[in-house]
Formats: structure tokens, sequence, C-alpha cells
């Protein structure tokens, strides 16, 4: 059973860099990274992962990123919330480790002044995420995983959606803490406020028999980072008018732009704002401006075309 959680560990490890990449989840031991990724191509066997990694833990950093209000592709580095999550899996990760399996500590940035978990506040950072903040934030995650560890289940990216929330709802504090600017175009409409803060434009169509579909263009970062916000945050209500994530969502397609604005950018649109479209045919003409026209059919959720021969 140690063989096969040893492996269980290390797979985990290449699902977590797969969809945070490599840079973000970072092991302190290269010979691990090694195993890691021989792991991940399916060619390590238990008893050669238990052999390789004998009694010793599997150390690694997580660092999770939280763009700000005022995005600007050209200033980005000034504008993060980010935190750097210490997790050390023992031996028996992640079977019972006896409540052993958490994060160490958690410290907290924002823009370019560090909050160090044994210290305060840097110049540029700001109390909502100082040193009480980070503390929080490691109980949290210090408990969750003592929780996971007890049930001998995996927890690594219970850890990151956690982390995740917390930014998430301190940014929120944070924007609260900002003097407020108006907005054009979406007005209040929360994925327009969230769109021109992560510097994107696009449109959100609300076209026949109910479709919704958004359509985004930006930097990759702040693509990256709609889709956590709107994957983590209060989006939509419930049957009884309570503020609820949105559950439904698909995401259609990504690709790099292909279109040539009137300004020179790779962008279809200027802006970003809400239209209404009466017909498919309308949606097509939308989609086929900014280059995606064969998204149309999935996006209504109808068949793709026979091949032709």
């Amino acid at each position: 059973m140690a063989d096969i959680n040893r492996l269980a560990a290390l797979l985990e490890v290449a699902a977590l860099q797969a969809v945070y990449g490599a840079e973000d989840v970072v092991l302190q031991d290269a010979d691990v990274q090694q195993l890691v990724d021989a792991a991940s191509e399916g060619a390590l066997e238990d008893e050669v992962a238990a052999a390789q990694l004998g009694s010793s833990s599997i150390d690694l950093t997580i660092r999770v990123t939280e763009l700000t209000a005022g995005f600007t592709p050209a200033a980005p580095r000034q504008q993060l919330l980010q935190v750097s999550m210490r997790v050390r899996l023992p031996a028996a990760y992640p079977g019972d480790c006896g409540g052993t399996a958490g994060a160490a500590a958690a410290s907290c940035s924002v823009g370019p002044a560090a909050v160090a978990d044994a210290g305060g506040c840097g110049s540029g950072a700001v109390a909502a995420g100082g040193r009480a903040w980070s503390d929080s934030c490691t109980a949290a995650l210090t408990e969750l995983a003592a929780g996971a560890a007890q049930q001998g289940r995996a927890c690594l990216h219970e850890l990151v959606e956690a982390v995740q929330g917390a930014l998430s709802d301190l940014r929120r504090r944070l924007w609260e803490q900002q003097p407020q600017q108006p907005t054009s175009g979406g007005g209040d409409a929360l994925t327009g406020t969230w769109a021109r803060d992560l510097g994107l434009t696009g449109r959100l169509v609300f076209g026949p028999s109910g479709l919704i579909l958004e359509l985004l263009e930006g930097e990759a970062a702040g693509l990256r980072h709609y889709l956590v916000r709107h994957r983590t945050e209060a989006v939509d209500v419930d049957s009884r008018g309570r503020k609820c994530k949105e559950r439904m969502m698909d995401v259609i397609g990504q690709r790099p732009s292909t279109c040539r604005g009137a300004d020179g950018s790779r962008r279809a649109f200027s802006d970003y704002r809400e239209v209404q479209l009466s017909s498919l045919a309308d949606v097509g003409q939308l989609l086929a401006a900014a280059g995606v026209a064969d998204w149309l059919r999935p996006a209504a959720g109808l068949p793709p075309l026979p091949a032709t021969r």
C-alpha cells in the first residue's frame, strides 16, 4: 500500500504542475522532479517510486496569484496578490499521516512588497494582506490538510482552491479600500468589471433560446485569472435569490488571436460590453468577426457538421 501511495503522490504533483505550471508548483529536490516527470509519462512503477523516495517527504512550494483591480498588461507585476504555500507530504501521504501533511507556512505579498510569515508589512503592502491575514490563511490550510490526512485522502488541489478563495476574498476587501472609478460600457455587470480589471475586451452575448455566450480576448494571464475568478466567486443567484457560484459554464475553446484591430492590436474588440442578438446567424457573424466562426455550433449545443470527402 505504501508503494502505491508514493506513486499516487508523485502523480498528484504532476497533475498540479500540468494545471498551474511547473514554475508555480516547484519541488525542492530536482531528483524528485525527475520522478514526477517519469510518473507523468507512465514510466515509473510503484516499487521504483517507493525505493527512490524511501522515507523522505516530498517538499514543494505552490505559488497562487490573483490580479487586483486596475491591472494593465503594461504593468502587471505591480498589481499582484500572491501567496507562497510550502507543503510537505510525508511518506505515508495520501494515507493517514497523523495530521502532518499540511501547509507548513503561507506568506502573502502585495505588488512588489513581501509580507513575510514572520514579519510585518513591507512598503507598499496593505493591512488587509498583512501578517494577521497570512497567519489566518496558514491556520485554515493546516486544518484542511490535517482533516484530509485523517481521512487518508489527497488534498493538494483542495489546498490550492482554498488559497484561491482566500485571495479572491482579499482582493474584494482591497478593492473596497480603494476609491472607485466610474466604468463605461457594461456598467455594474460583475463580469464586465472583472474583464476591465484584467485588461480584457470582448462581448457578453445574450442570444436566442436562452443562449449566453462570453467572448473574451486579452493577455494569457488576464484570461487565466478571469476563469479562476468566474469559478471561485459568486456570480449567479439560486432559486431563492441567494448569491452562488456559476456551475454550468463550459469553455468552448481557446486560441491565439488572428484578428487585427483598427488600432493595430490583435483584438477584434476595443472594449467589453453586453449585446443582445436575436438569431444564431447574428451570433455566427460576431464569432466570425473574432476569427472563431467554428465555435458557433458547440456554443449553441449543435452537433458537428458531418465530415466532407
